[in-house]
């Protein structure tokens, strides 16, 4: 069974956009749909995108739960 993590990110600033969109899209999402049981990912933003907030959608298969564990461990690892 499919399931499907929503994400939704905002850049630091606006003047940073392109920064944050280049590191988003070749860095942070290959990084995440990597890990195990993640399947994919997309990201999705709005027409005008004026610096607003995107979202990406994670395809998970397998417990949704174990996958949030995965992704959250390493952030916990860093505080």
């Amino acid at each position: 069974m499919k399931h499907y993590l929503v994400v939704e990110s905002h850049p630091s600033h606006p003047d940073r956009l392109d920064e944050f969109n280049r590191w988003y899209d070749e860095i942070h999402i290959p990084e995440v749909v990597a890990l195990d049981g993640f399947v994919g990912g997309t990201r999705l933003a709005a027409a005008d995108a004026d610096g607003g907030p995107s979202v990406t959608l994670y395809e998970l298969e397998g417990d949704p739960m174990r996958q949030s564990e995965t992704f959250i461990s390493p952030l916990r690892q860093r505080s």
